[in-house]
């Protein structure tokens, strides 16, 4: 995908933040997205807002950014993007973001509506799986400004030739590495090749295996690159522990211990199979709710209601269940199970700890685990606190 000709000049791409009572605001945001970023209180820039954000104003040259979940990358080019696109009524999709889950699909279009609140003939729309195919075209018909989508639902909708590409002037590939680990290359890759070769293309990944850059380099051109010291990194704010638990029998004993011990506990609990999820929400009762990939759309959306309200304290999720879920004031993620992946860990954990709140990641470890753990501490460059759980006076 071309960047559109020779880099902008400085003048162009480059702002510098304005920082004013209600909130930030950058040089070169039109005036309605300025007022929602103040309504939405943004104080400061976080620091992938602040390299990408003044860099993409303006700018038709492709980019390729490495930011974690919880960096607040849906700003970075949420706000870059709507910048850009005509609000005089075009039906046409003038914008496009690709997302791994429908979790993150729906939350990226919830926030660009927000991003958009005092734009007028800006219509942002959600294409995804799970939801009534026979809506999603018409409504596509009917004209949106930016899609927001799974790349499998979107292939259905160009299938049905219900979605025009053509005229789209940016794509974005959000959380890029997961997408292509869970087998979305051909569907990108088919979806690419109707945008226009003009269009900028926007990459972002919270890590760069062998795939995404080959992706990178198949789809971008002499992209702009953005690699934020520190953002892809262990929050400091978490504390690091690991129950040994003496058998697997024993995990729901601990986890309700864990529980009984931190009333005020607000977390994701992470399971290793939605069966194991399932069971784990049914064990603590009222308190938790599991969220699966084969739970109905409307199921997923009560769940989720109830869990930001936080009228439940846990939810029991898969990795993949959990992707794209950004919740703020997290205070625990419990690995019932030990992730596979030392980037698994850090995904999961950076859902805590955010924005100088202090946060906490358990594991709940066997004996024959424990070398694990202590490879995924020095790995991660982490001290993990082991040591076997004693439980409190208080009576299960």
């Amino acid at each position: 995908m071309t960047g559109g000709g020779a880099a902008p000049n400085d003048e162009s791409v480059r702002a510098e933040p304005d920082v004013a009572a209600g909130g930030f605001v950058f040089r070169g945001l039109r005036t309605e997205l300025a007022m929602a970023a103040e309504k939405l209180g943004f104080s400061e820039p976080t620091p992938v807002q602040a390299a990408v954000i003044p860099a993409l104003l303006g700018s038709r040259r492709d980019c390729l950014v490495r930011a974690d979940t919880g960096s607040g990358k849906t700003a970075a080019y949420g706000m870059p993007l709507l910048n850009a696109v005509s609000n005089t009524g075009v039906k046409t999709p003038q914008a496009l973001v690709l997302c791994p889950t429908r979790e993150l699909c729906i939350q990226v279009a919830e926030s660009l509506r927000e991003f958009a609140a005092y734009m007028t003939n800006v219509r942002i729309f959600a294409v995804y799986g799970g939801a009534d195919q026979q809506y999603q075209a018409v409504e596509l018909r009917r004209g949106v400004t930016v899609i927001a989508a799974t790349p499998g639902r979107l292939c259905d909708m160009l299938d049905r030739e219900a979605a025009d590409l053509s005229s789209v002037r940016c794509v974005v590939l959000d959380e890029a590495d997961e997408m292509l680990r869970r087998g979305f290359a051909d569907q990108l890759s088919e979806i690419m090749k109707e945008t226009p070769q003009k269009a900028a293309t926007w990459m972002f990944s919270a890590t760069f295996p062998r795939a995404v850059s080959a992706a990178a380099d198949r789809w971008l051109e002499n992209p702009m690159r953005f690699d934020i010291p520190g953002e892809h990194a262990i929050q400091r704010e978490v504390s690091h522990i690991c129950f040994v638990v003496p058998s697997d029998f024993a995990r729901m004993r601990v986890l309700r211990r864990i529980l009984l011990d931190t009333p005020d506990c607000y977390g994701i609990v992470f399971a290793r199979t939605r069966e194991r999820a399932h069971k784990i929400a049914l064990a603590l009762g009222v308190n938790a709710a599991a969220l699966s990939g084969d739970m109905e759309q409307t199921e997923r959306n009560r769940v989720m209601r109830k869990f930001r309200r936080r009228e439940i304290r846990v939810v029991a999720a898969t990795d993949v269940a959990a992707r794209g879920l950004d919740l703020d004031r997290l205070t625990h993620i419990i690995h019932y199970d030990m992730p596979d992946r030392a980037d698994v860990y850090t995904h999961r954990t950076g859902r805590t700890g955010r924005r100088g709140h202090a946060g906490m990641s358990v594991i709940l470890a066997g004996v024959e685990e424990i070398g694990r753990v202590k490879a995924l501490a020095k790995r991660l460059g982490i001290r993990i606190r082991i040591k076997p759980f004693r439980p409190s006076k208080k009576q299960d």
